[in-house]
């Protein structure tokens, strides 16, 4: 009978938390929801204008490597310049094959990347809740720690902010594909080196190892802090002559360099086929903002204290080592290495996703383990947790009211995306005249591109800009627009993100000098089929009217074959040709 009573309870804790993982879950993904339900097939959510930084980066940096994948059963190489196809990609292949792959499944990357934002939101919370309960035996406290991790921990300004410029940009959390996507597969890693720590050492040496190997094929901030928290917990076991553990240590990362042994040839691929790989990808001198520095060292510190104020010493002091050293492992890199190395590009991005997301759930452990031995106090994480609930559905509720006029599809959109699914083959090339739209397409449906979004791209800027300007003469766009969108004047610029101008999306420069627009001016004046020559393009598609007729007239000039393909209401599709045959 105490059996039947213990499974009961047992049955109603775990309802609690796969409810309370739902529940953040369906928060997180309020927008989607939404617009599934009252937009039904008509919601689009890879649109433009672009209104989040978040958004941006989803629908083109991430979905297209997805659609990408979904198109070719494998990862993803350069996915948008024919010329450039055989140039190696490193980056993100695991979410690219988790979303690409579902979508393959589902026949529609739209409803792949739905769907996965939902499970994965679902999974991170419980994976996190795993850690969490193994970092401190109270149940409301690995539950608080995890909404914490869920909701302020990887934007807090974004999370609490309904001022106009944040308003309508969805949590951090949220986004794909890091953090949510690679979560899983961190938090993963921290839970086996727990195990570790606690002298669980097969399933601690397993999991660890492929966790971390794993991680190698997400994002290099994530792949490089882990690695450095490996080393660095080897050493420190060391020197606290704890063998056994630093032996599970050195397994786990042998085990993990297993994994990544064809990353590593992808990589010595693609400095042989690129020999300017490093150089393209590496950033600017980079220099911590004074809050940031202010930030990591009050996180840190924080840990620190709250772990003195601890009455229990011994296995449990110890257990958050693998915590704080990745920890101050990100920080060390943000404050100390980025700065000396131009090669850590986007360097915040170790305080964003580690440094404050993991640093505010360990103080949230801490915090609560202090705080529920107080008995006035008792209460208050059950009603701290409850009104992040309720704030982060107010937030994504608010979300949701700024995005929905953006994110109904446009119809001529949707014909262009189903002629040039029925016309093109995957080795075709299209051009497309407006540069947001050619931004995302690939997204719903990838194809090559004539001319580039610059950020996922191997072409040269100068290269790139010339394909595009050449992509409006064909569409026989007057000089004067053309220069306006390169000059980044504020009225040609489709966004309410500041910083994405017709520049920002061919070069990642905010805006082009008078000198350089003054050479593509005369690139424009005297543009003929000869560019086309080393390059390949097969078709044009014009989304109504008056692109049809200036792709017809553009044609004509540069002396091209424009032959009708296929066409539905004002779309058409064109096939394009060098007179005579090319």
């Amino acid at each position: 009978m105490l059996s039947i009573i213990q499974a009961q309870k047992d049955w109603r804790k775990l309802a609690v938390i796969i409810i309370l993982a739902m529940t953040v879950a369906v928060g997180a993904s309020l927008p989607d929801i939404i617009n599934y339900l009252t937009l039904k097939q008509n919601y689009e959510p890879f649109y433009f204008p672009f209104t989040s930084e978040p958004q941006f980066d989803e629908v083109t940096f991430y979905a297209p490597a997805a659609s990408y994948f979904k198109e070719n059963l494998t990862i993803p190489h350069e996915t948008e310049i024919y010329e450039y196809k055989n140039i190696v990609n490193v980056k993100f292949f695991l979410p690219s094959a988790i979303e690409g792959g579902l979508a393959a499944l589902t026949g529609n990357t739209r409803l792949s990347w739905i769907i996965i934002r939902l499970v994965f939101a679902a999974l991170v919370f419980l994976l996190a809740y795993a850690l969490a309960r193994k970092l401190t035996g109270d149940r409301t406290i690995a539950l608080f720690a995890v909404l914490i991790l869920c909701t302020l921990g990887f934007g807090p300004r974004t999370f609490l902010s309904l001022i106009p410029e944040r308003i309508s940009q969805p949590i951090f959390f949220s986004r794909m594909n890091s953090p949510l996507v690679v979560l899983p597969f961190l938090l993963a890693g921290l839970i086996g080196l727990t195990k570790i720590n606690t002298d669980r050492f097969r399933s601690g040496i397993a999991i660890t190892g492929i966790a971390s190997g794993l991680l190698f094929y997400t994002y290099y901030f994530h792949q490089i802090a882990f690695i450095l928290t490996l080393i660095m917990l080897t050493i420190c076991y060391f020197f606290l002559k704890e063998w056994r553990k630093m032996a599970a240590v050195i397994a786990a990362s042998i085990i993990a360099n297993i994994l990544a042994v064809p990353w590593y040839l992808q990589y010595l691929k693609a400095l042989k086929l690129s020999p300017g790989y490093i150089t393209r990808w590496s950033a600017a001198s980079y220099r911590p903002s004074f809050p940031v520095v202010i930030a990591a060292i009050a996180i840190i510190a924080a840990i620190f204290i709250l772990k003195r104020k601890q009455k229990k010493i011994g296995t449990e002091k110890i257990s958050y080592l693998p915590m704080e050293i990745l920890i101050i492992s990100a920080a060390g890199i943000q404050l100390i290495v980025s700065p000396l190395s131009p090669l850590i590009i986007q360097a915040s991005h170790f305080y964003q996703q580690i440094v404050n997301s993991f640093g505010l759930f360990v103080i949230a452990i801490l915090g609560g383990n202090y705080l529920v031995g107080k008995r006035r106090l008792r209460y208050l994480l059950p009603a701290l947790g409850i009104i992040l609930i309720v704030t982060l559905f107010i937030k994504q509720f608010a979300v949701w009211r700024q995005i929905a006029v953006f994110s109904a599809s446009r119809d001529n959109e949707k014909i262009a995306e189903k002629l040039v699914e029925k016309n093109l083959s995957k080795e075709d090339v299209l051009a497309i005249a407006n540069p947001y739209l050619n931004s995302v397409f690939p997204a719903r449906l990838w194809r090559f591109r004539f001319y580039a979004f610059v950020s996922l791209s191997n072409v040269r800027d100068d290269e790139n800009l010339e394909r595009y300007v050449f992509t409006q003469r064909l569409f026989d766009k007057p000089w004067s627009g053309v220069d306006g969108q390169l000059a980044a004047d504020p009225k040609t610029v489709l966004s309410s993100v500041k910083t994405i101008s017709i520049p920002s999306l061919l070069t990642s420069k905010l805006s082009l000098s008078p000198l350089q627009r003054n050479d593509l001016k005369k690139f424009y004046d005297s543009a003929s089929n000869d560019f086309i020559n080393d390059k390949k393009i097969t078709h044009a598609v014009a989304l109504n009217a008056e692109e049809e007729n200036g792709l017809i007239a553009g044609g004509k000039k540069l002396n091209l074959k424009t032959e009708l393909i296929d066409k539905k209401d004002n779309v058409s599709l064109y096939k394009i040709s060098a007179v005579g045959g090319q």
